[in-house]
C-alpha cells in the first residue's frame, strides 16, 4: 500500500510506545543528555513493560512519566497505565558496535511524515466510532461520516475495539543521543542536502564501527552510500559526504542542537523545523 494512501497514528501500536520510551529518555536527558540509556517499552495491553538499562541511579517513577505523555493522548486510545519498571539503574555504558543503514526518497515521504493528524480525524467522529488502526485504503469512504461532515474518510474506519497484540518500542526511541540515535539524525541530514543539491533522489546510507561512539570520525568510520541514480559517480559523493559533513557526535549534536530537541517530534509531527533541514552545506558542494 502505497504512503499516498495512508492515515498515519502516532497514538496507536508501536508509535505509542516509541512516544513513552523516549519520555524516559527525554526524562534522563534533561538532567544530562550524556548519561547512558538504552530502554524499550512493550505494551501487552494489560500493562506497559520497561526493560533495559541506564546510567541514571534513581529508579524513576514510570507511571508518572507515562500519564505526562496519556494526558496528551485523544479517546479511545487514552490507557490506563500501569507499569513493570525492569530497568536497571546505575549501569554504565559498554561501547558496542553500530550497525544502522537506511534509504531516503525525495520524493517518497516516510509513513509517519506522510500523514493526516489523527486528532483531526477523531473530531469528525460519531461519538460510537473510532479508528484505531494506522493504515487505511482511501478508495471507499464511510457514508455516514462523510456526508455528516462534508468530509471524506478512509476505508478501514472501524467501531474501536481493544487489541490483543503486543507492540513495542523501535530502539531508536529508547536510546541516548550517544548511540546510533545521533546517526539517525545525521543520514537525514545528509539525505537533504543530496536532495537539495540535486546529487540523487534515492540514497541508501550505512554505517558500520567498532569504535565507541565518542571516538567516531570520518577517518575510521565504515560508512557506504548507494544510489541507482547519483548525478555524479558513487566514488565521488562518499568522498563528498565524508569531506562536508562530521561525524563527531558531539560536534552532530551541536550543530543538529540536538540537546534540546525532543524525539517525540519524529512521530508527532508537531514542528516543521527539524533539525537536519538545514542548506549550509550546500555551498561547499562544487560538480567538476
Amino acid at each position: 500500500m502505497s504512503n499516498e494512501n495512508v492515515i498515519y497514528n502516532p497514538y496507536y501500536g508501536d508509535n505509542l510506545c516509541n512516544l513513552l520510551a523516549n519520555s524516559i529518555v527525554e526524562k534522563i536527558k534533561s538532567v544530562d543528555p550524556k548519561l547512558y540509556v538504552n530502554i524499550s517499552v512493550t505494551n501487552v495491553n494489560s500493562f506497559f513493560m520497561t526493560c533495559g538499562e541506564t546510567e541514571y541511579t534513581e529508579p524513576l517513577d514510570i507511571t508518572e512519566i507515562f500519564n505526562s505523555v496519556m494526558e496528551n493522548v485523544p479517546e479511545p486510545l487514552k490507557l490506563i497505565v500501569k507499569v513493570f519498571d525492569l530497568i536497571s539503574y546505575n549501569t554504565k555504558r559498554v561501547p558496542n558496535t553500530i550497525l544502522y543503514s537506511e534509504q531516503f526518497s525525495k520524493y517518497k515521504k516516510t509513513l509517519s511524515e506522510n500523514f493526516t493528524k489523527y486528532s483531526e480525524i477523531l473530531k469528525l467522529n460519531k461519538k460510537e466510532c473510532y479508528t484505531n488502526i494506522k493504515c487505511f485504503n482511501t478508495d471507499v469512504y464511510i457514508e455516514s461520516i462523510s456526508n455528516i461532515n462534508e468530509v471524506k474518510l478512509p476505508k478501514g474506519y472501524i467501531d474501536w475495539k481493544p487489541n490483543t497484540k503486543v507492540f513495542k518500542s523501535s530502539p531508536i526511541f529508547g536510546k541516548d543521543l550517544y548511540s546510533e540515535k545521533y546517526i539517525y539524525m545525521l543520514f537525514r541530514y545528509i539525505a537533504h542536502t543530496l536532495f537539495e543539491a540535486g546529487l540523487c533522489n534515492i540514497v541508501k546510507l550505512s554505517v558500520n564501527t567498532n569504535n565507541p561512539v565518542d571516538q567516531l570520525y570520518w577517518e575510521n568510520v565504515n560508512f557506504e552510500i548507494d544510489s541507482e541514480y547519483f548525478l555524479a559517480s558513487q566514488k565521488w559523493t562518499k568522498s563528498l559526504v565524508l569531506d562536508i559533513f562530521n561525524f563527531e557526535v558531539n560536534k552532530v549534536i551541536e550543530d543538529l542542537n540536538l540537546k534540546v530537541y525532543d524525539f517525540a517530534n519524529e512521530l508527532l509531527h508537531e514542528n516543521d523545523n527539524y533539525p537536519w533541514l538545514k542548506n549550509d552545506k550546500l555551498n561547499d558542494i562544487v560538480l567538476v
